[in-house]
């Protein structure tokens, strides 16, 4: 069985690490943890935010909605190539009116912002290529 991208990890069907090539446990518990945090997100609705292209210049990136739950989850991955350190995306499924946590999963930043802010949402990525993880849950 493959673990997606990382060849030296099995996990057991129960999500449960069984084997451990050369990499460092921690970074195999992190990895662990943080597909248990977005895996019920997949259950939601999807929305695309950027054009879907393979040009190495454009941004790409997704939001992943739970409206039963009122939160969601967004990733953005800016690619190689790409000029630009910031992109806006407006998320989709806000109540503009209402009041919002925001948890950043790279920086561990939490803040709270209103929903016209989530549908005009600036995210920066320093480095090209990289990416950023972001939670959101109504208030």
């Amino acid at each position: 069985m493959d673990s997606g991208g990382a060849p030296d990890i099995e996990p057991s069907t129960a999500g449960n690490v069984i084997e451990i090539g050369d990499k460092p446990v921690e970074r195999v518990r992190e990895t662990v943890a943080t597909y248990r945090q977005v895996r019920p997100y997949f259950e939601g609705d999807y929305y695309p935010l950027f054009e879907h292209t393979a040009d190495e210049t454009a941004w790409y990136g997704y939001q992943l909605h739970r409206p039963d739950e009122q939160r969601g989850m967004v990733v953005v991955f800016r690619r190689k190539q790409s000029l630009h350190a910031a992109a806006s995306v407006a998320l989709e499924a806000i109540d503009p009116k209402a009041s919002y946590k925001l948890t950043d999963k790279d920086s561990g930043q939490i803040r709270s912002i209103k929903g016209h802010a989530l549908r005009a949402l600036m995210i920066k990525v320093e480095q090209a290529p990289g990416s950023r993880m972001l939670f959101y849950e109504k208030d």
